[in-house]
């Protein structure tokens, strides 16, 4: 496969770029990707909605017995989404993965590409999955990154009153799927594993829940 090659280039953390002006044209970017879903029909076959994943839908097959912290919290968060309304204005098609390495940037522009995530999901999950790698972070800076991102969505759209707490509730919910989308792959322990750092905050989390 060719591709026309995406203007602009990764934005490395701590760079020159990284700051507020990227986060808010981040922003605006995925609120200019929710406006056009809300009125996008498929031609052909849709998409799966999030709860269709295959990472969740089997976490039971994929999560080892001993991982009991990571089984209860996705039981948990399904259930809490499963009565979560999915309006028309706050779901629909998203990217799913627009993350720093998933978009180029040229100083004005961004190009999003893999578009391999795609799937019909609330619309703040996209946020979430935006800033998700940044969880670790220190809580000044993930919430300034915030801040910054919703500042820009909201020029171009409202975010519902609920969304703060729709967010640490999503925010649940990756990193659930990135935890056993890891033990998917994988064949060992936790400790084996090349990111056990990640999976090993990640652990924790599903004790005590991140307030962004």
């Amino acid at each position: 496969c060719v591709f026309e090659a995406a203007p602009g280039a990764h934005v490395e953390v701590g760079s020159s770029d990284w700051g507020e002006k990227l986060f808010e044209r981040w922003g605006r970017s995925l609120a200019t990707l929710h406006m056009l879903s809300r009125g996008y029909a498929p031609q052909g076959p849709r998409r799966y909605r999030w709860d269709e994943d295959d990472v969740l839908v089997n976490a039971a097959t994929y999560l080892p017995p001993a991982e009991s912290s990571a089984r209860r919290a996705h039981d948990e968060v399904l259930r809490r989404l499963s009565a979560m309304p999915a309006e028309s204005g706050s779901f629909g098609l998203i990217h799913g993965d627009f993350c720093r390495v998933n978009f180029n940037y040229d100083g004005r522009h961004i190009t999003a590409f893999d578009f391999d995530d795609c799937c019909y999901h609330w619309f703040v999950y996209d946020l979430v999955c935006a800033l998700a790698p940044a969880s670790f972070r220190p809580a000044e800076e993930r919430r300034a990154y915030r801040d910054w991102m919703v500042k820009g969505y909201g020029q171009l759209l409202p975010l519902d009153e609920s969304w703060q707490t729709d967010f640490d509730l999503l925010l649940r919910l990756r990193h659930v799927y990135i935890f056993t989308l890891h033990m998917r792959n994988w064949s060992g322990t936790v400790e084996q594993h090349p990111k056990h750092n990640l999976l090993e905050r990640l652990r924790h989390s599903f004790d005590h829940p991140l307030h962004w």
